[in-house]
């Protein structure tokens, strides 16, 4: 087969010499050089592509997936989402070092009569 594919791999990967490469990012479109430390390290971890974006479009890209994915993290919890359950329960044995809030649940909602809605 003679297809592409041939071509887009690294002809250095045999020879373990890496030379700078010039990439065009997808996103921004902008040429950006893949140099011979970071093919190595893409070697050393067995990344079979090469980048598609450039470091700022790998940054941004990185940012709205954290943002997003903590969004997500916060609709899921919704409200006393950080509460411990088992401290509810009456159960929790972690005291202090328990990573969740020791609230009850019938201290969120009272109205001005004293009443939980």
């Amino acid at each position: 087969m003679s297809g592409g594919t041939e071509d887009s791999k690294p002809t250095t990967e045999l020879s373990g010499d890496f030379t700078d490469k010039t990439l065009n990012c997808k996103d921004c479109g902008a040429d950006w050089v893949f140099s011979a430390g970071e093919q190595e390290f893409y070697r050393e971890k067995a990344f079979e592509n090469e980048p598609t974006r450039c470091k700022e479009c790998r940054k941004a890209k990185k940012m709205a997936r954290n943002r997003r994915m903590k969004g997500r993290r916060q609709k899921k919890a919704g409200p006393g989402g950080n509460a411990c359950y088992a401290f509810q329960k009456g159960e929790c044995t972690r005291g202090d070092s328990c990573r969740f809030a020791h609230e009850l649940v019938s201290d969120a909602k009272e109205d001005g009569n004293g009443n939980v809605e």
